[in-house]
């Protein structure tokens, strides 16, 4: 028999004293050696296991199930009071939390009435596994003594690769340390001095040597060298003559039972790693099924990033899941990322997995009895034109019998990962198990892909805002759909104007009148909490979704202001998103002032004077929310005050919106057609189907054109069997603010002018639908419609071309949106997009008289609703001034008279855009200015 692990009985006798400070112990030596499977296994995965880290994810976590045998004598007396095995699991799970396990009785405690085991002799153990052993669950059978012929045992364990088996002494289950010394064993853990105590003190050898974990330090074998004190006395020296400090604390060691209570770093990484890695088998069944595994911690979720997880390919299908990261092999179906992180599990349907193939993938089992309204929730992605069909069962007896259907999807979803969830309160039970149940359509274009798994109960989140952007500026004097925690110290308070209290928050409002404040003078105490919680949104169809607000932290005081986010109606929320410690008021700032000391925007005034003026500012504050935007979610604000009175911190300007739009795309002319890829252009998420790239004609006849436009390839939405879907296709950020190219050599004006957006368009069919072009200029928050066309506009490629002047000083995204019609013969196609200025202004250099020096010429107030001055300073000859707009037009010409040193414009009769003002005169030598009227 090998036993895991040899355990030490140390039983202090009073009355035998072989050392002056301490009693010597009696040692009791228990077992044998690991078999020699059991050490290949462990050598075979040493380097994992010393390289692995616990992941304190919920993804990571494991719950094991424990069978408590109790051993009596046949009349029912004897054995462990059952009384004590609450206790034990306790001690359990308060020493392997750090391993990221939980422990959980299968069922309720097994009694053994039998005299013949109740002193256990290890020969009788095949029999006593044989008639009361429990599989895949740690069984642990309690005895009044533990003997192999006439040796006493304290207990003793199985390595990986031996029985789920742990038999224990009852007197030494007690004692606070050996129950968790045997687990150690089960999850891997050697002694700390080894199989003989070859390490080195100085640690060089300390990954091949002794326990082979570095963070333990080498260790002599304790027994018999520890005093009550927990004190090493021995002065034992290693190969290299260095002195043993071993931790006479370590629950693996040979020392004093009473002196154990550490486990480190690198053993609780070696344990979490045994427990994810190589018992896999452990969980719960008390039904018909195969529970190989059991979860009772919610939420539950699994992202699939380091492995399968718990879940398993079924037997009896045609073919398995596999766990894929980037796009499936396959063109036209499947994935080209996964949902969440990097990885996803997806059916592969290339031959020979079509047409007609299943393949099956379960969950582990989950003990839903205590959670409120059960429901799963996952993301799928059914993407190909020969999509099969996706079916959820469901077991409430571990597999032994099945619901099926309970949803199902078939055909083509699009080229978007999409989100479902299933209402699992008619099957709570302890071991409800759930199955995928995949399909294959006619062809390889079926392709499959799961993601972002939870179990868990029904969000609490009752979706309460849905259009976005959201804002709350608190203008009616309340927090709207907000709420106060009533888990904090204070509140959070409405307010307009200035704090009461000096050197602290701020003087007004950041957007209209009011704003929500922490009060941090009397009756407030130091450092007291105060949360404010959102309402709940739901981000499902955001493509990029974030959190922007205003803050302001100023006094010397100041506390902490932390973001929070929930994913499950504010019943756990996350660690801080985003924090700020301290006076956050950044001291003076310099504005821009005009003439009659307005301040004014500073990123139009390389002309205007300076001035320096205090401020404590409002800031803004942004989270990313792209790792939520596939669910419901809550925001709560946690401000916490400082030590004294001013350390009043507020909020205001609270939006929930898409990112706002980033330059990506600067260099005009700008061109796409679509030959070797999309280069950034995105398909929208709040659709029905997606554009696809495609070379020569579409499959479909009568419809679509028959090659591109240009080149080779051309975007287009295929109509067949999706009638009446839209199709979003989003472009990448444009930043349009290019220069005017003159023929001088002054330095460019950075006057934006008139842009045009051309490209090509087919709509050829009998029953075709429209397209639309759109322009935001929010990040894709809202959407402008500036073309469309609807109906059959004949078999060839139309251009067009659109002017976008309005948006010429902002970052925009285009969005090409198309809708087939009541038929498949509305396929629909765009190709050569371009953005370009064909307006070039070419100014003409005047004459500059040498005896003249340059001057300099300001013009204010800019921005400006239309009247501004020129101010020529010394400069008193006669000049010409003309203003061109956007397109390069004249619309206002006028002459500076000789003595005149100050020149009116009123333009107020224009239009809102931008202008260009050309100054010549004698002696002049000026570059255009930029002019702006809004």
């Amino acid at each position: 028999m090998n036993k895991l692990s040899k355990c030490l009985m140390l039983l202090g006798l009073g009355g035998i004293l072989s050392h002056p400070i301490y009693a010597q112990e009696l040692t009791e030596e228990c077992g044998s050696k690991m078999s020699p499977a059991q050490e290949q296994i462990f050598l075979s995965t040493l380097k994992s296991r010393q390289q692995f880290t616990v992941d304190f994810t919920q993804k990571s976590q494991r719950s094991l199930p424990v069978q408590h045998h109790i051993i009596r004598r046949s009349n029912g007396t004897g054995g462990l009071d059952p009384a004590e095995i609450p206790n034990l699991m306790n001690e359990l799970n308060t020493y392997y939390a750090n391993a990221n396990i939980d422990f959980y009785e299968c069922s309720s405690v097994n009694f053994i009435d039998d005299d013949t085991y109740y002193d256990f002799q290890t020969s009788q153990e095949s029999a006593l596994a044989s008639a009361h052993e429990v599989p895949n669950v740690i069984n642990i059978y309690y005895a009044n003594t533990v003997m192999s012929g006439s040796s006493s045992y304290c207990g003793y364990a199985y390595y990986p690769g031996g029985p789920d088996r742990i038999l224990m002494k009852n007197s030494c289950a007690l004692n606070g340390s050996t129950l968790i010394h045997e687990v150690g064993h089960f999850f891997s853990l050697r002694h700390t001095h080894g199989g003989t105590p070859n390490e080195l003190v100085d640690g060089s050898n300390c990954a091949t040597e002794g326990d082979y974990i570095c963070d333990t330090p080498a260790d002599p074998n304790l027994s018999g060298k520890v005093n009550t004190a927990c004190q090493y006395t021995a002065n034992e020296q290693d190969a290299n003559g260095d002195t043993y400090v071993p931790d006479e604390n370590n629950i693996m060691s040979y020392s004093r039972k009473s002196c154990r209570n550490v486990l480190t770093t690198g053993q609780y990484n070696s344990v979490a790693y045994s427990a994810l890695n190589q018992r896999q088998n452990l969980g719960c069944n008390q039904g018909g099924g195969n529970c190989v595994a059991t979860v009772s911690n919610f939420p539950y979720s699994e992202g699939f990033e380091a492995s399968l997880g718990a879940w398993t390919n079924a037997s009896g299908d045609d073919f398995d899941w596999t766990r894929r990261t980037g796009s499936t092999p396959s063109t036209a179906t499947g994935p080209s990322s996964a949902k969440e992180g990097n990885y996803y599990i997806y059916t592969e349907s290339s031959s020979p997995n079509y047409p007609s193939k299943t393949a099956i993938f379960e969950s582990p089992c989950f003990d839903l009895t205590s959670v409120a309204s059960p429901e799963f929730r996952f993301s799928y992605h059914m993407y190909g034109s020969a999509m099969g069909t996706l079916r959820i069962d469901v077991s409430s007896d571990g597999g032994a019998n099945w619901t099926t259907g309970v949803l199902t999807k078939s055909g083509n979803q699009g080229n978007v990962w999409l989100d479902a969830s299933v209402d699992l309160s008619s099957f709570k039970s302890n071991q409800v198990k759930i199955r995928l149940h995949v399909s294959t359509g006619s062809s390889y274009t079926s392709d499959v892909a799961i993601d972002y798994i939870a179990v868990g109960a029904k969000s609490a989140c009752p979706v309460t805002v849905t259009n976005f952007m959201y804002r709350e500026t608190f203008s009616f004097n309340n927090i709207g759909l907000w709420s106060q925690s009533t888990s904090d110290d204070t509140d959070w308070k409405v307010h307009s104007n200035g704090t009461p209290t000096v050197g602290t928050g701020p003087s007004s409002a950041s957007h209209g009148s009011y704003y929500v404040y922490i009060e941090s003078s009397y009756p407030t105490p130091a450092y007291a909490k105060a949360i404010i919680e959102s309402p709940c949104f739901d981000v499902s169809n955001m493509s990029s979704p974030e959190l922007r607000f205003d803050y302001h932290m100023y006094g010397a005081n100041m506390g902490t202001l932390a973001v929070q986010v929930s994913e499950d109606g504010g019943q756990t929320w996350s660690y801080n998103v985003w924090y700020k410690s301290g006076d956050q008021s950044n001291g003076p700032q310099i504005s821009y002032l005009d003439r009659i000391g307005e301040v004014i925007d500073p990123g139009f005034t390389p002309d205007y004077e300076l001035a320096l003026t205090h401020q404590e500012p409002w800031i803004e504050g942004v989270v990313d929310l792209g790792r939520y935007a596939s669910s419901s979610l809550k925001v709560r604000f946690v401000g916490t005050t400082g030590s004294g009175v001013t350390s009043d911190m507020a909020l205001d300007n609270i939006r929930v919106q898409s990112a706002p739009c980033t330059k990506t795309e600067e260099v005009f002319p700008y061109y796409e057609n679509f030959e070797t890829n999309i280069h950034g252009w995105t398909q929208e998420t709040n659709d029905d189907i997606s554009w696809t790239a495609r070379q020569g004609s579409t499959p479909s006849s009568s419809t679509g054109p028959s090659a591109a436009s240009s080149g080779l390839k051309y975007m287009y939405v295929e109509a067949s069997g999706q009638y009446n879907k839209t199709a979003g296709f989003v472009s990448p950020c444009f930043d349009l603010e290019p220069m005017i190219r003159t023929s001088r050599g002054w330095e460019d004006a950075l006057m934006p002018f008139d842009l045009v957006i051309s490209f090509d368009y087919h709509m050829y069919g009998s029953t075709m639908g429209n397209l639309k072009m759109q322009i935001s200029d929010d990040g894709g928050n809202s959407w402008v419609d500036k073309w469309s066309r609807s109906g059959n506009q004949g078999n060839y490629w139309r251009k067009q071309s659109i002017t976008i002047y309005q948006y010429t000083n902002s970052n925009i995204r285009v969005r090409f949106m198309a809708t087939t019609g009541s038929g498949y013969y509305s396929d629909i196609a765009i190709d050569n997009f371009a953005i370009s200025a064909p307006i070039n202004i070419t100014l003409t250099e005047p004459a500059i008289d040498a005896g003249i020096e340059n001057t300099t010429i300001k013009l204010y107030p800019n921005p400006s609703k239309g009247i501004s001055t020129l101010n020529f300073g010394d400069y008193d000859s006669n000049a010409e001034i003309k203003v061109y707009n956007a397109l390069g037009k004249l619309v206002h010409e006028t002459i500076k008279q000789e003595g005149e040193y100050e020149k009116q414009l009123k333009l107020d009769h224009l239009p809102p855009g931008y202008y260009l003002v050309v100054i010549s005169g004698d002696g002049l030598d000026v570059p255009p200015k930029k002019m702006i009227i809004n």
